[in-house]
């Protein structure tokens, strides 16, 4: 089964969208794209007993990818660690 693929952009202390899915068990790449100037984010999927997956944290303009499976269905939040309280969303695994 061929993976999907999602580009978040973060940009103005804010994820470019705040929800998407994918279906269990699908291999998933985010893309997280910081398209701030020497302002530092990241992108961290946060999935309990699935795992935690993230980009390093890095300062802007900077692109990296993490790939992951997750095989629960549910709701699963992201989260940029140095600004969890603005930049944040959730996966829905279904």
């Amino acid at each position: 089964m061929p993976g999907a693929s999602r580009t978040v952009v973060g940009r103005d202390i804010a994820f470019s969208t705040t929800s998407f899915g994918v279906d269990a068990g699908q291999p998933l790449t985010v893309t997280f794209d910081n398209r701030e100037q020497a302002i530092f984010h990241n992108f961290h999927l946060l999935a309990g007993s699935e795992g935690d997956f993230a980009t390093l944290i890095s300062a802007g303009p900077d692109s990296q990818a993490v790939t992951f499976t997750i095989n629960q269905p549910g709701s699963y939040r992201f989260q940029c660690d140095v600004h969890p309280d603005e930049m944040f969303g959730t996966l829905t695994v279904q």
